[in-house]
């Protein structure tokens, strides 16, 4: 287990926050702006959509489960293709094949096609980019298709580079925005403009929860598994929000216990006879 990570990464939160200046006057001091921060971080940890649903449990007590843890596709590309299927196949098209090992060890065959200068209207004036578009296949059998437009001036020697960089911000796309957009984030979700910083603050610390869990997924073997049994993201934080409102555990490794004794996975597996 690398339960130790999660206290690591609070703990260095907990660092930061207790080093922020205070620019707070008169009696309006009680909590410090580490318990503040942590709070605030919190909400978008557990993924409540409001701070409004997350003022109960800070109003129970500063001992409580959250101080204390915390304590594009081809056919998207309709009207491009509209225009690169009038060029001359062969004149204009140029086509790059390559074998090319995957990560399991299986060949693939990479078949790219490119054109430079592709108008996307006609006319002397229309806008000129340049589109290139990959096809994998394995055993006859095709896998993934897609294609991307550039500035840059593609060639025989750049195009596998070109579509890499492609497929990468594709993936960014469905891993990074498209997830803190609709999986829990609430991203779109406006949690308050205040009178100077606070909605790039929250964005910010929305963020970085974010990251936490991206990390916790590599490094801390329980929350990994237990994010695998259950069938989504939205109900492995639903079951910590449960968990955390009726009952107080004594740390993080506790709760993972637990959830991981009811489910029966882990060192809680059920052996076979």
């Amino acid at each position: 287990m690398s339960l130790k990570r999660f206290d690591q990464l609070v703990g260095d939160l907990r660092c930061t926050l207790a080093g922020l200046s205070d620019k707070r006057t008169g009696t309006n001091t009680q909590y410090s702006m580490e318990t503040i921060g942590l709070s605030a971080f919190s909400v978008f940890f557990t993924q409540l959509p409001s701070f409004l649903a997350h003022q109960p449990f800070c109003r129970r007590t500063l001992q409580n489960n959250y101080h204390f843890i915390f304590t594009c596709k081809p056919d998207s590309h309709k009207h491009l293709y509209q225009w690169v299927g009038l060029l001359e196949e062969g004149k204009d098209i140029h086509t790059v094949k390559m074998r090319v090992k995957n990560k399991k060890n299986k060949w693939e065959q990479h078949t790219y096609r490119y054109a430079n200068n592709v108008p996307l209207a006609e006319g002397e004036g229309a806008m000129k980019v340049n589109w290139c578009e990959v096809t994998i296949t394995t055993k006859r059998k095709q896998i993934y298709h897609n294609a991307f437009i550039s500035d840059w001036k593609i060639t025989e020697k750049n195009v596998a580079g070109i579509v890499a960089a492609g497929r990468a911000r594709w993936k960014i796309e469905n891993e990074n925005n498209n997830t803190l957009k609709n999986r829990g984030y609430h991203l779109e979700h406006n949690f308050g403009h205040g009178k100077q910083h606070l909605s790039s603050l929250l964005a910010t610390l929305n963020i970085l929860a974010f990251l936490f869990h991206s990390f916790l997924t590599f490094c801390d073997d329980a929350y990994r598994l237990i994010r695998a049994t259950l069938p989504t993201r939205k109900t492995f934080f639903q079951d910590i929000r449960a968990l955390m409102r009726y009952h107080c555990f004594a740390s993080w490794e506790a709760m993972m216990d637990f959830m991981m004794r009811g489910l029966e996975i882990g060192p809680y597996a059920a052996q076979e006879a």
